[in-house]
């Protein structure tokens, strides 16, 4: 009787299904994985009839192991890099910023400060929109030209339904207006303790094209730029170790580009959901859709809040926050009622543990000095009143 090759031959990166996403991504993926000169791709190859044994390495179990870790510790040094362009851009930002313009604005106001009004003049917001949009064009740049992912993998497109993106932005929605009473009570606890927060808010801008560029800027396009760095590359080239990890990197990664420990919960969980929209989806265009949602009605709602002493616009925040709840849970009972779950992921365990994963993400020195030097700037950021 003649063996079947397929029987015995195992290919980590042959066998790996991607949940939600056509044979033309899967072919692509799997490719680039068992690409000999691709250090960041886990691949492994052996014949399962035979008890191998390599010497120095060991049975070809352990060997999977060797691999897997050789590939993730790849992968966690080239985000750890890219992660400190991204605070080195951020930096010359702030310095440049501070020496040119005398204020080195980036986007967030205090508490305190609510209701003062920051004034830009037309030069520095040329200058603020051009750094902020240099740091995710770099790193997506450079992700092109080293990690060479095909496109039909860090820009996943499947056609996604008008139900799904309603259900997701809805959802979406709720976590905001979860977030924004949250961050309202811990404002309060923050400043019995003599602590002034952050309060992402926009400047006033008198030049009507100063206004567009700003808005364009921070409402559309480093949102856009911010979903392909993130639930593009950094998603997809972590998902070869299992979606659950690759969930995590980008969320956290996401959540730390801000250096601020108040916001870090709520940009991780809210990077944790744009990702499960993304593989659930097999779209990125859900998760920058969703993601456009939310930025565009946080701006709205941050506007009009920052002056406490308007009822009417208060009263509008109300409305439109009841409106979202009411909503999302119409939505969460509908697909309740269908036995729809989106938010649950297939099982997709790789050699390594969880745990593994998580031990060799703070054994590499790229990412750990990156995490050392972010801890400084979040203390930096932090006021006293």
């Amino acid at each position: 009787m003649n063996d079947n090759k397929k029987d015995y031959m195992i290919d980590v990166a042959s066998e790996r299904t991607y949940q939600n996403q056509s044979d033309d991504y899967a072919k692509a993926y799997t490719k680039w994985r068992n690409n000999p000169d691709n250090s960041y791709a886990y691949r492994f190859v052996h014949d399962s009839r035979e008890h191998i044994y390599i010497d120095g390495e060991g049975f070809a179990d352990k060997v999977a192991v060797t691999a897997e870790k050789s590939a993730l510790h790849c992968c966690l040094q080239f985000t750890g890099i890219i992660m400190m362009i991204m605070l080195a851009i951020q930096c010359a930002q702030y310095f440049f910023s501070f020496l040119i313009f005398d204020n080195p604005y980036y986007g967030w106001t205090y508490y305190s400060e609510l209701g003062d009004g920051m004034v830009l003049e037309t030069a520095q917001v040329i200058f603020h929109c051009t750094t902020i949009l240099a740091i995710p064009i770099t790193q997506i740049i450079i992700c092109i030209k080293v990690l060479k992912i095909p496109r039909e993998v860090c820009l996943p497109h499947e056609k996604v339904s008008g139900a799904f993106l309603f259900s997701a932005a809805v959802i979406a929605l709720l976590y905001l207006v979860m977030s924004r009473c949250f961050d309202y009570a811990l404002m309060n606890i923050f400043a019995a303790a003599n602590l002034d927060i952050t309060f992402y808010s926009f400047p006033i801008i008198k030049e009507p094209l100063a206004q567009c560029i700003y808005y364009l800027t921070e409402l559309i396009i480093f949102p856009i730029l911010g979903e392909v760095l993130l639930r593009g590359y950094i998603l997809q080239l972590f998902r070869q170790f299992g979606d659950l990890f690759a969930l995590f990197v980008s969320a956290f990664l996401g959540a730390v580009f801000y250096h601020d420990i108040t916001k870090l919960f709520y940009i991780f969980v809210l990077g944790l959901l744009l990702g499960f929209i993304t593989i659930k989806s097999g779209s990125l265009l859900s998760s920058v859709i969703t993601r456009l949602v939310v930025v565009n009605l946080s701006f709205f709602l941050n506007t009009i809040s920052t002056d406490s002493s308007n009822l009417p616009l208060r009263l509008v925040e109300v409305v439109v926050s009841l409106v979202i709840v009411i909503s999302a849970f119409t939505v969460l009972f509908t697909m309740s009622k269908r036995g729809t779950n989106w938010l649950k992921l297939d099982a997709d365990e790789t050699e390594l543990s969880m745990s593994d994963k998580m031990r060799l993400m703070l054994n590499s020195p790229w990412l750990v000095v990156f995490l050392v030097l972010d801890l400084f700037v979040v203390i930096f950021s932090v006021r006293l009143l």
